[in-house]
């Protein structure tokens, strides 16, 4: 049961982090938006009549950002709009430009140290009136942006933090105990990398983080205003699971039918129609053991987890995947080809995830003689 089990699943990784790539890509860079929106007088045009900016943005300044683009073939002049923040859509015009000939503009009136989305359209007159082109749309910031952290427990022992500012060059971390309390640095990385690992810390601890961006902008190195501070504690990701024996005992049957009760601290739980191990997909087993006369009985055999129910009277076809709701309880019904003896001590292996996350080796343990429970520590 090594640290390996409890780690992010890559994938899963970058999922998370699909918004900040995004932003990453498009900073500095334009890209054609095929669009039915107005602003102002401005109602993009069909695509191929008049070509869209290909438009290239840098930070000159903690409060100017200099943009620039080719000629675009036909073009009269160009208009640039822009909106603060991301995906806020509050478009403003910042400059119209009477020259198909003039390829740069610097807005040199933004705030300081903030991210900005622009558009950027090519115009032509036809019949007396402006047509534009679709728009080139980027983003871009001036100076350096204030990062925004968060940590997020990657294992009982390990805390991932993750942090972002568009444009940086450079992340530097500190951390303490409290959120007001004195705070030491312990991370400096620059941003290829997206998140950090904390190993210095302690099951059940709770750790606050925060940070500041760096970026060099004409020669000098800038920093960033200090992100708000952000928590998280280390815990233990065991599900308490109680699971209930519902089965007639020393009768031979093809159901099995266990109430399973999430308590009200677990994490969401995801409960899987199909077992996967570490080492790849398994059935479920219901697997008994009992002693008579001196003699040891074991028993094996195959079951699929065939339906469930959430009032343990109505069954439903089971689902790919069921989610478990902290405080929730949930009747799953097993069925097997063939019928076998009901032992007084036995466990059915179960796939449970936890949080996204799939715990791979579970089982539910059933005894008369000790309450039965879920655990993946078997």
């Amino acid at each position: 049961m090594g640290r390996e089990r409890y780690k992010r699943d890559l994938k899963h990784l970058a999922v998370m982090l699909a918004a900040a790539l995004i932003v990453t890509l498009l900073t500095g860079s334009s890209t054609a938006f095929a669009a039915d929106y107005y602003y102002g007088d401005v109602q993009p045009g069909p695509l191929g009549k008049l070509a869209a900016p290909k438009v290239t943005a840098k930070t000159v300044g903690r409060t100017s950002i200099q943009l620039k683009w080719k000629a675009v073939k036909g073009a009269k002049g160009y208009v640039v709009y822009r909106s603060e923040g991301l995906f806020n859509r509050n478009f403003k015009r910042v400059k119209t430009i009477k020259d198909g000939k003039t390829t740069s503009f610097k807005d040199a009136k933004c705030k300081r140290d903030t991210l900005y989305e622009y558009e950027v359209f090519a115009y032509k007159y036809q019949n007396g009136r402006r047509v534009y082109s679709q728009s080139a749309q980027f983003t871009a910031n001036s100076g350096v942006v204030k990062p925004v952290i968060g940590p997020w427990p990657y294992s009982i022992e390990a805390m991932e933090v993750y942090v972002r500012s568009e444009g940086a060059d450079r992340i530097v971390i500190y951390r303490s105990d409290t959120e007001d309390g004195e705070y030491s640095k312990v991370a400096d990385y620059d941003l290829q990398e997206y998140s950090w690992v904390d190993e210095d810390v302690v099951f059940a601890g709770t750790y606050y983080y925060k940070a500041k961006a760096y970026k060099k902008i004409n020669g000098k190195v800038c920093a960033s205003q200090w992100s708000g501070p952000a928590g998280a504690s280390v815990y233990d990701p065991h599900l308490d699971i109680a699971a209930e024996d519902l089965n007639l005992q020393e009768m031979k049957t093809d159901t099995f039918v266990y109430k399973l009760t999430s308590k009200k601290t677990n994490f969401p739980a995801t409960i899987y129609r199909s077992g996967e191990s570490e080492f790849g997909p398994f059935d479920y087993s219901y697997r008994g053991e009992k002693t008579v006369g001196g003699s040891y009985w074991t028993s094996e055999v195959k079951v699929t987890l065939d339906s469930y129910s959430l009032d343990g009277i109505h069954y439903q076809k089971m689902p790919e995947t069921l989610l478990l709701q902290p405080g929730t309880s949930v009747w799953l019904k097993f069925t097997s080809a063939n019928p076998v003896t009901y032992y007084k001590d036995a466990y059915v292996g179960l796939d449970i995830g936890y949080n996204g996350y799939r715990v791979d080796a579970g089982a539910i343990a059933l005894s008369t003689e000790r309450p039965s429970y879920f655990s993946y520590d078997y």
